[in-house]
């Protein structure tokens, strides 16, 4: 069975792939659904979406090498990063 996450901000859901025999707490890649954060995507504003799947290939990445996701630290962290990405780029 998948592991699933679900970030408390805009909607983020993580499920990882299955664990990796070779090393204990990761998990072999998954994929990530960024909720409100790609609803609405406007295809002409290349640099924003650009943006924000940086954004959520990070957050996969880290979930799936066995980083917490989840802490308050890590979410206010992605929280400023898209705050960033929509101040510069709308």
């Amino acid at each position: 069975m998948p592991k699933i996450i679900r970030l408390p901000i805009y909607r983020i859901t993580i499920t990882l792939g299955d664990p990796d025999p070779k090393r204990p707490d990761t998990f072999l890649g998954g994929n990530i659904d960024g909720g409100e954060l790609t609803n609405d995507l406007d295809p002409a504003e290349t640099d924003y979406n650009a943006a924000i799947d940086g954004i959520l290939s990070t957050i996969l990445a880290h979930a799936s090498a066995g980083i917490d996701v989840t802490t308050p630290a890590y979410v206010e962290g992605v929280e400023t990063a898209a705050d960033n990405i929509a101040n510069k780029y709308t």
